[in-house]
This record gives structure tokens, sequence and C-alpha cells, in this order.
């Protein structure tokens, strides 16, 4: 058919080879076979009529309308719009030669169709579509199912897919202009190139896997994942986001509503890792991330606890219950989580921030450290085996008892210092106040530096060398066992219920520290006195005075089981509220010797004046006496007393002694079983009958 427009109708088939310089109509009754040029086409078979073209070259527009399936034999050139429905029968334009112009609308079953260059489609098929571009891809419509492969870019419209879709864009990126709905699996592989699939209203209801540069991707419901990305990747869903296994550079993760955040069989992120999750954020299969992370899942739980995650960055947290595991060394960021639990088989860092309940951390045998102020509502039980933790931060505040496992340990706390069980090599506690809830170990040395440590009753404190700094306050409720020497610069204050034991070792009170009996016992080898030594009690070991000792507790009795050795610049306070020892005056019992020297200072205590027939037995002995006080410091309500060193087979008196009275005014005896005695009297010579009737007892 040669000529300007042509129209032709054949009640039956109809084989029409066209040149036609207008438009032409075709009409068959039965099959269409049709090719050559024509500056429009249009065709219609009825009945179940097929259209075939062969090597057809249309300049203006092509509408083809077939009851049956439409296919090629030659190649099809339009350069208007195409516009073919073969209704729910095939459609088949896969010759290499093709080329589509304008949009090309496509509906039909089963569509495949071919394009050399660039191919806008618009789809409306039941059946399973693929199309393939030479140049950019523009697709949009209804699919039972489709397949794109594109030489450049591929775009989407408004496109529905009720079964799978898998796009191929190699040599360009993936984006879209209008919604996505897919009802079955997606895959998008666009090479290193971006997939920019954030349209709000998408939809992808069965898994998607991605294969790009820089990809984003929005689903307004679930969201299920899989990454390959050299680039990074930002996925948002409304609902649920699993991400199936990924690979990327970096990867964002916003799920919103209630939608939570799970990390499947291996997730590996080279860059930053972002998580905003509305639900809870966990796993079931490890996750790698080379830069920082940052875990937001509002008040959910976290739950990361595969053995071999890796997170190489810091690592922030906000949430819930919260479970972090790392293979390696892990350093967390900011917190703000409920219970936090973390193990690390490398270097742990606890960072900064705020837990809500309690805190479990396990460095494997690893040191432990802070990047900032922690706050531990809760417990906190921090385990390092045998490695140092230093936990110094100055605001730190742990309000739960804190239990702890580690070599050297280093703990501060801006408030009062909870203690719970702790086994250290050695431990520095920095705290306005600690106490100690439990058992502390340590098999070096404990140094308190500043605050008050106090070990409740039923508690202990086991250390090897104990050093109590310059305002530093140790008081045992419970006991305290040193198997090294316990030097004293602030106060150690013993109690009935708080042993303090030093078997074998030294207790060094230093000048500026006290050691208060306060009704406890102390056991040591020594007690070297250069501070002061007080309260009442049992002293079980030698002690050296150099220093204070006032004895009682207004007043009390002290027994020393051991030896009593005064040196020059000792002092000796003794109180004198009454006649009964131990209650209205001080005594100190000692079982072995005395050796006396320096100072003896008598205190009224209560206003108390004695009478002249009083006797103070303040000090005695199961030993022998040596050496004499060489200043007696005497109150002025005491005048007139004198002060006698006293066997138990004889007795001599020194003459009447005053306030500050010297030396001179002392008489010493040495006998076997010797034990000083201050005799009160009036300010007169002795009868005969008085010194006949003088004994060993210190009652009136």
């Amino acid at each position: 058919l040669t000529g300007g427009a042509i129209q032709v109708k054949d009640v039956n088939a109809l084989s029409a080879v066209l040149s036609a310089s207008g438009a032409s109509t075709l009409i068959a009754g039965d099959n269409l076979v049709l090719s050559g040029t024509t500056a429009g086409l249009t065709t219609t078979t009825t009945g179940t009529g097929t259209t075939n073209f062969g090597a057809t070259t249309v300049s203006g527009n092509l509408a083809a309308t077939s009851a049956s399936a439409v296919a090629q034999t030659g190649a099809l050139l339009v350069s208007g719009t195409t516009n073919i429905n073969a209704g729910s029968n095939p459609i088949n334009l896969t010759n290499a030669g093709n080329d589509f112009s304008g949009p090309a609308m496509f509906a039909g079953s089963t569509v495949q169709v071919f394009d050399l260059n660039a191919l806008s489609a618009i789809l409306a098929t039941s059946g399973p579509t693929t199309l393939t571009a030479g140049g950019n891809l523009s697709v949009s419509g209804n699919a039972g199912g489709l397949t794109t492969t594109a030489g450049s870019t591929t775009d989407f419209g408004a496109t529905t897919v009720s079964g799978s879709l898998t796009v191929t864009s190699p040599s360009g990126a993936v984006t879209q202009s209008g919604p996505l709905l897919v009802s079955g699996t997606s895959d998008f592989n666009a090479g290193t190139n971006a997939i920019t699939l954030t349209h709000a209203a998408n939809d992808f209801a069965g898994p998607v896997t991605l294969t790009g540069g820089t990809v984003q991707v929005t689903d307004v419901n679930a969201l299920t994942a899989q990454l390959t990305t050299s680039g990074a990747a930002i996925l948002n869903a409304g609902g649920n986001l699993l991400i199936a296994s990924a690979s990327t550079a970096g990867l964002t993760i916003i799920t919103t509503g209630t939608g939570t955040t799970q990390f499947g069989s291996s997730t590996n992120v080279t860059g930053n890792l972002a998580v905003t999750s509305a639900g809870a954020v966990s796993q079931s299969g490890p996750l790698s991330v080379t830069g920082n992370s940052t875990l937001n899942a509002g008040t959910n739980a976290i739950t990361l606890a595969n053995a071999n995650n890796d997170f190489s960055g810091p690592l922030s947290l906000t949430g819930g219950t919260t479970q972090i595991n790392d293979k390696n060394a892990l350093t967390l960021g900011t917190l703000n989580t409920s219970a936090l639990t973390v193990t690390s088989t490398g270097a742990l860092n606890l960072g900064q921030g705020t837990v809500g309940g309690a805190l479990i951390a396990k460095s494997n045998n690893n040191t432990v450290t802070q990047a900032g102020a922690l706050t531990v509502s809760g417990i906190a039980d921090i385990n390092a085996g045998t490695a140092p933790i230093t936990l110094t931060n100055a605001n730190n505040d742990f309000i739960g008892a804190v239990s702890v496992t580690g070599g050297a340990v280093q703990l501060t706390d801006k408030n009062t210092l909870p203690v719970g069980n702790l086994n250290a090599g050695s431990l520095t506690l920095a705290a306005a106040n600690t106490t100690l809830q439990g058992a502390l170990n340590t098999s070096g040395a404990f140094n308190l530096p500043s605050g008050i440590f106090t070990i409740n009753p039923g508690a202990s404190l086991t250390t090897t060398a104990a050093t109590i700094a310059a305002g530093a306050t140790l008081a045992t409720g419970g006991s305290f066992t040193a198997t090294g020497p316990v030097t004293v610069g602030g106060i150690l204050k013993g109690s009935a219920t708080g042993p303090i034991l030093a078997t074998g070792q030294p207790v060094n009170v230093i000048s500026g520290g006290t050691l208060d009996l306060n009704g406890g016992s102390v056991t040591a080898s020594a007690v070297n006195n250069q501070g002061l030594l007080k309260g009442l009690g049992t002293i079980n070991s030698n002690v050296f005075n150099d220093g204070t000792f006032s004895p009682g507790a207004s007043p009390g009795l002290v027994n020393i089981v051991g030896n009593y050795v005064q040196g020059a610049t000792g002092l000796l306070n003794i109180e004198i509220g009454g006649t009964t020892p131990g209650t209205g005056f001080d005594q100190l019992a000692v079982t072995g010797n005395a050796t006396l020297n320096g100072v003896l200072a008598l205190v009224q205590f209560g206003g108390f004046v004695p009478a002249s027939t009083n006797r103070f037995r303040f000090l005695t002995t199961g030993g022998t006496i040596s050496g004499a006080f060489s200043t007696v410091l005497v109150p002025t309500a005491f005048a007139g007393m004198s002060l006698s060193y006293q066997s138990q087979f004889t007795d001599a008196l020194a003459s009447p002694i005053g306030p500050g009275a010297p030396a001179s005014a002392i008489n010493t005896l040495i006998a076997a079983t010797q034990q000083p005695i201050l005799i009160v009297e009036e300010n007169k010579p002795l009868t005969e009958e008085e010194k006949k009737n003088l004994g060993p007892s210190c009652s009136p």
C-alpha cells in the first residue's frame, strides 16, 4: 500500500506493507501482519487476531489494539507516542533495533519490550513485564511483575507491581518521581550508582535487595532490606525495619510509629551507623561498624548481644534496657539508658552519661575507663579481671552499690559511693562518703585519698598495705583486714562490730592522723602512734606512743595485750570524772610491761573534784614498769594530787604535785610486777596510819 493517508479494512486476516506519507489505519478481522513506513499508524484486530510487526517505521504516533498477542519479526521505530493494547494477551517486542522515541504505553498480560535507546514506558499489565532500554528508562503504571534493565538511569513514576520487581541499572542512578508499591520482592542493582527511592508513599511489602553507591529508601510501612553499597545508605520505615544483611559504607536507619529495628544475619558498616528507632533494636547476626555508632530507641530495649559484634568507633546509646557485646575493644559514647549490660574482649571505655538502672560491665581482663562523668541509678558491677579500672571523673555519681573486680582500681564519686563486693589488686577511692556493703578484697594496696569510707556491719575489707590520707576517714562497722602495713594520715575508726586486723603488720599513725578504737579492737605487730590514739577498746599489740594517747570515751578503758612504751614526745591524757575505773576515770590495762617517758596530762571531766581519800589506778600492768613521766600536767581543781609508782607488794608516794609539776616531783620504784597508781589527797602530809593502810586498790 503506497499513498498519503491509507485506511484498509479486511474482514479476515491482513498482511500489509506500507509506504504512506500520511497516517495509516489498518483493521483486520483476524491476524494482522504489517511492515513498511508511515507518518502515523493505527491498527486494530478483532476476533482472535494477532498483531505482528515486521520492519516498521512510524514517523508519528502508533496506536495498536490487538484481539490477541502482539509480536514482531523486524525492528519497530516510532517517533511519536506508542500505545499498544493487547487486552489480556502477551506483548513481545524484543527486537534489538526497536526505538520508541516518545512515551510508550503497553497493556497486556506478559509484556516484553526492548528499546535501543531511551524508553519511557507506561504499563497496564497483568503478568510479568520486562523492559530493556539502551539509554534512560522511565517506568510508571501497573504490572503483575516487573524486570527492568537500563543502559543509563532508571526512574519510576507512580508504579504498582503486584508481583516481584527486579531493576538493573549498572550505568546510571535509580530514582523516582512517584510512589512505588511492590507486593513481592524487590531487587535494585545500580552498580556503583545512587539509588534514591524516598517517596513518602512507597510500600515494599516483600524483602528489598539494594546494590548501589549511595542508597536512600523510604517505606510507609515495614521494610526488609538487604544492602550492598559502596556509599552510605539511609533507610526509613513507617513500621518494623529488618536489615536482612548489609555491606555498606555508612548506614542511617529511621523507624516511625512503633517500628522496631532488627539486624539480620550479617551487617558490616565501614562508616558510621545511626539508628533512630520507634521500637526496640535487636539482632539475629553479628554487627560490625568501623566508624561511630549512635543508637536511639527512645525508652525501648536495645539488645545487641551477639558475641561477634565489633564496634570500632564510639557507640552512643539512648534506650531502655540495653545489652551490648563486642568481640574486641569497645568505646561507649554518650549514654542515656535504663539498665545497661556491656561486654568487651578488649579495652572497655564506658563513655559518659546516665544509666537509669543497673550497670553491668565486663571487659574480659582488659582495662575499663571512661570519657566523662557517669551517673548510675542502679547497682554497678564492673569486672575487668586482673586489669585496671579507672573511673576517676570528679562528677561521677554511683547511686546504687558498686561491685568491682580488677587490678589497680580507682573510683571517684561526687557524692556518697556505696560499695558492694570488690576484688582488686589495689584500690584508690575518692568520694565525699563511701559505704561498703559487701566484701572488698585487694591483692595490692588500698588507698583512701579523701572522703569518708564506711564498712557497714556484716561487710568486710581485706587488703595488703593500706593508706588513709589526711582528710580521709575509714570507719569499720564491719571487719578491716590488712596483710601489709597500715598508714593512718587521716582517721581510722573502729567499732564493736568492726575489728581492725593487721596481724603481723604495724599500724602507723603518722602526725596528723587519728586511730579511734571506738569500742572496737586492733590486732597488729605494733601500733606506732605519732598522731592521736583515742577511744575505748582493745589493742592486741605493743603500743609505741610518741604522739597523743587519749584512752576511753569520756572516760573509758583501753586494754593493751602487749607492752606500752611512751617516748619523750609522747602525751598520755587521763580524764578523771569519778572514782570507778573505765567509767569514772580513764584506765590503761597493759598485760605486758610499761616503759614511761614524756607527758602525763590529767583532765577534769564533768566538774569532778576528787576527795583526799580517792585513789585512781589509771595504768595497770601484768609486767614491769620502767621509766617515769617527765612532766605531769594537773588542772587547778586537782592541786595537791600525788603520783605513786606502786607494786602489788609495796607502796611509794611522791610528794604533792601541782599543775605542771616537774619530773623531780616523781618517785620511781622498780620492783617485781609494778604498776603506777595516782593517789589523790589533801595538800598535807600523810599520816603514818594512812601510809600503812594504802594498798593496790584504786577504789576510794
